[in-house]
C-alpha cells in the first residue's frame, strides 16, 4: 500500500467499519482526518472535525482544511426497517449529506472518493446479485443509498469525478454495534441468556471486516476503479439460522436460542453477491471464511464480556 503520509478524510469514522479503517490506515502511516458528529478520543495525530454532514458551511470549512487526496465516505443513517417515516432522516444524511460532501470537494485535488453503499439496493432481485442489475430498494435506507449512488454516477459521467461505489454485503466482526444481530446473539449466549430470533430462513452473504477494509483501501489506490460500482461480497450464502447454530455450537449453548419471533414485513429473504468484478478490477477476494471469521469475532466478545 502506498499511502504513507497521504492525506485521507473519513466520514463515519467512529462507526464499526470506520474504526477498523482508521486502525489499518494508521498502521500505514497515512495522514488521517475525520468528520464526526461528536468529540471522540483517538490517536493524537488524527485531526477531528466535529460537525454534521447536513451543515454545508461546516463541511466546506472542514474539507478545505483537511485538503484530502482520498475520501472514504462511510457516514450513514443505517436502519433497514420498512417504516416509511424513516424516509426524511435517511435522505437528509445519506443522500443530501453525500451531495454536501461532494460539493465541498469542487476545489480539492483528490484522486479517489469511495462511497460505501449496501447490497440492500438489490432488494429481492434474482441471485447472484450483479452490479449491472436494476436497483430495487425495499426500505427508506436502501432507497436513500440507491439515490446517492445515482447522484455519484451522474457526477462521474458528466464531470469525471473519481468516484467508486462499493456495495458491501453483510459485514461482521469484532467491535460491531450492539444493536446488530450477531453482537446481540453473542452477548446473550456468552452470558448464558436465552436469545429470541425468527426461524432464520433468511440467507445472507457474510463478509468479515478485515476483508472489507482491504477492499476499501485497494479501491482507493486503483485508478481503474474510478467510475465503477463493485460488490464486496463472499459469493457464498448462509441462512441466519445456520450461522446462529454455528455460534451456539462453538459456545455449547444451542439450547439457549429460541426461534419464536415473526419475520418482518416485506422481508428480504436471500442475498448473495457476484464477486467477479472485484476480482477483475481490484484483484480482491475475501481471505476469511465464515468459520474463521466467527472464531475471531467470538474471541473478541469473550474478552470484552470478561
Amino acid at each position: 500500500m502506498n499511502i504513507n503520509k497521504v492525506p485521507i478524510l473519513i466520514t463515519g469514522a467512529t462507526g464499526f467499519i470506520g474504526r477498523h479503517l482508521i486502525s489499518a490506515l494508521t498502521r500505514e502511516n497515512a495522514d488521517i482526518s475525520i468528520i464526526s458528529r461528536k468529540k471522540v478520543a483517538l490517536n493524537g495525530k488524527i485531526k477531528i472535525y466535529v460537525g454534521d454532514l447536513t451543515d454545508k458551511a461546516f463541511i466546506s470549512k472542514a474539507v478545505k482544511e483537511a485538503n484530502p487526496k482520498k475520501i472514504f465516505h462511510l457516514a450513514a443513517v443505517v436502519n433497514p426497517s420498512r417504516d416509511i417515516n424513516l424516509l426524511e432522516e435517511s435522505f437528509k444524511v445519506n443522500f443530501f449529506g453525500t451531495i454536501n460532501l461532494l460539493n465541498s470537494l469542487k476545489n480539492v485535488d483528490y484522486d479517489s472518493f469511495i462511497l460505501n453503499s449496501t447490497a440492500e439496493v438489490y432488494g429481492n432481485s434474482k441471485m447472484p446479485f450483479k452490479e449491472n442489475m436494476m436497483l430495487n430498494p425495499l426500505s427508506p435506507y436502501s432507497l436513500s443509498k440507491a439515490s446517492a449512488e445515482i447522484f455519484c454516477n451522474m457526477l462521474h459521467k458528466n464531470n469525471g469525478y473519481p468516484i467508486t461505489i462499493l456495495r458491501l454485503f453483510l459485514v461482521y466482526g469484532p467491535g460491531q454495534k450492539a444493536n446488530r444481530f450477531l453482537p446481540q446473539l453473542l452477548t446473550a449466549l456468552l452470558q448464558n441468556k436465552e436469545f429470541s430470533m425468527t426461524k432464520g430462513r433468511q440467507k445472507r452473504d457474510y463478509i468479515f471486516i478485515d476483508d472489507v477494509i482491504g477492499a476499501l483501501i485497494k479501491a482507493s489506490l486503483i485508478k481503474q476503479a474510478s467510475g465503477e460500482t463493485i460488490n464486496i461480497c463472499s459469493g457464498k450464502q448462509f441462512s441466519i439460522k445456520s450461522v446462529a447454530a454455528k455460534i451456539a455450537a462453538m459456545l455449547n449453548t444451542k439450547d439457549l436460542i429460541k426461534y419464536d419471533l415473526p419475520y418482518r414485513k416485506n422481508e428480504q429473504w436471500d442475498y448473495c453477491g457476484d464477486g467477479t468484478k472485484a476480482k477483475k478490477i481490484l484483484n480482491w477476494s475475501p481471505k476469511t471464511d465464515i468459520d474463521a471469521g466467527l472464531e475471531k469475532t467470538i474471541r473478541w466478545y469473550k474478552n470484552r464480556i470478561r
